[in-house]
């Protein structure tokens, strides 16, 4: 809610007034972090994947074949987000009930107007194995395949912590995709 008060300087009869309140979402910032990457494959579990109606496979275009618990008081933009689904090719999604793994069409995300995903990579990834490592407050998911336009290898993380709502992404050593990404 926002509190308000309208005070004049001097007595007035009755008015009414109009309040037009515009409040922006909570964006996140980047920064830079000292955060190493390690194989959340070592010691984590691989994540169960499905095809996602594509016909190419769950190693291509799949999705998680069951919700993934978020760290108890995990946010997203300010709303609880317990469970996500994540894609092989390589974004998460708060709407558990997403049934498409189709690659990024050049729309920004999160953009805080109801966009429910996140991505280190939104591409078209093949033979991608995610695994899933949780540790504390932080739930780690890693993504580890072949970009598909150059057949290059793409390791990437993203890490959520629920002790400071952040999201955090790390690119791994079998990171070569050569188009003008660069990782921050």
């Amino acid at each position: 809610y926002t509190a308000f008060a309208v005070r004049r300087a001097v007595a007035a009869a009755d008015r009414p007034y109009s309040l037009r309140v515009a409040i922006e979402p909570a964006y996140y910032s980047l920064q830079n972090t000292a955060t190493p990457f390690s194989d959340a494959c070592v010691g984590g579990t691989t994540v169960a994947m499905k095809d996602d109606g594509s016909g190419l496979g769950s190693s291509d275009d799949g999705l998680s074949a069951a919700t993934i618990s978020t760290p108890t008081g995990f946010e997203f933009y300010g709303d609880a987000a317990p469970k996500l689904v994540v894609s092989t090719n390589g974004f998460v999604s708060f709407d558990t009930a997403i049934t498409s793994s189709t690659p990024n069409t050049g729309e920004k995300i999160p953009d805080g107007s109801g966009s429910t995903s996140i991505a280190p990579f939104w591409a078209d990834l093949r033979d991608v194995e995610v695994c899933q490592k949780t540790a504390g407050t932080k739930l780690t998911l890693q993504w580890t395949g072949r970009y598909t336009r150059e057949y290059s290898p793409v390791q990437m993380q993203m890490i959520l912590d629920a002790s400071d709502q952040s999201i955090e992404f790390i690119y791994g050593p079998n990171w070569q995709v050569s188009l003008g990404f660069q990782a921050v």
